[in-house]
């Protein structure tokens, strides 16, 4: 049994698919999770969501996290100052791909997959994995006197480095902020703080950028794949 984190998709169905597939070869016995940010910017939203449910159906065992995507599409069900702010941050390219697989007719929100309307509900908002690692999409405030009930923060936040005093001995994996594989694979081969990165920019054409990465914990190995994906918002 292995353990994988995946960090933000955005859309790249297809590249997730071939990492999940090909490149880890996940298996029923397998473990992955996903730290958020599956919609929008990228041109497959609809089928990125399907794909997990699917997987999720299919008895795999699947723990995605909320990203601060995810919520923006929650907080626009009932609210039109939502709606605007998802759509300047690319909620118009995850409606494309919902008109593209449910047909020109659809409409937000009413006509949002009720599985899809569950599977955006369901999406806790942070993990802890054997008491080692604390998975997250933003980051966490160090200073609340309950961190883990810092919305905000968890969504949205920018990790700093983590106080020697902050829930000791754990290492935090974090999605959000892009970061190159490179980096990330350094950080992973020699750790110097309790943070891992984990979002590789699967959207982004920066140098470094375009790929979507997992890292297997139990040997801490990180498998990677380029974008697949044309038709991208940066």
């Amino acid at each position: 049994m292995s353990t994988y984190v995946v960090g933000d998709v955005h859309g790249c169905y297809l590249t997730l698919k071939t990492l999940v597939e090909e490149k880890i070869g996940l298996s029923k016995s397998d473990r992955l999770y996903l730290l958020g940010d599956y919609i929008d910017r990228g041109p497959m939203s609809y089928e990125t969501v399907e794909y997990l449910i699917n997987l999720i159906d299919n008895g795999f065992s699947i723990f995605p996290l909320r990203g601060n995507h995810e919520q923006m599409l929650l907080d626009s069900l009932n609210d039109l100052y939502s709606f605007k702010l998802w759509m300047l941050n690319a909620g118009d390219v995850t409606q494309m791909s919902y008109k593209s697989a449910l047909g020109e007719k659809f409409s937000f929100p009413n006509g949002l997959p009720l599985t899809h309307l569950k599977f955006y509900n369901s999406l806790p908002l942070y993990q802890e994995i054997s008491n080692l690692y604390v998975l997250v999409h933003g980051s966490l405030n160090y200073s609340a006197s309950n961190p883990f009930t810092d919305t905000e923060s968890i969504l949205w936040k920018r990790p700093d480095p983590i106080p020697e005093h902050f829930i000791p001995n754990k290492v935090i994996l974090y999605g959000h902020t892009p970061t190159p594989i490179s980096e990330i694979q350094q950080i992973v081969e020699n750790p110097k703080s309790r943070l891992i990165p984990m979002d590789a920019g699967c959207v982004y054409t920066s140098p470094g950028l375009g790929n979507l990465a997992a890292l297997e914990l139990e040997t801490m190995k990180l498998h990677w794949v380029k974008r697949i994906e044309e038709g991208f918002r940066r």
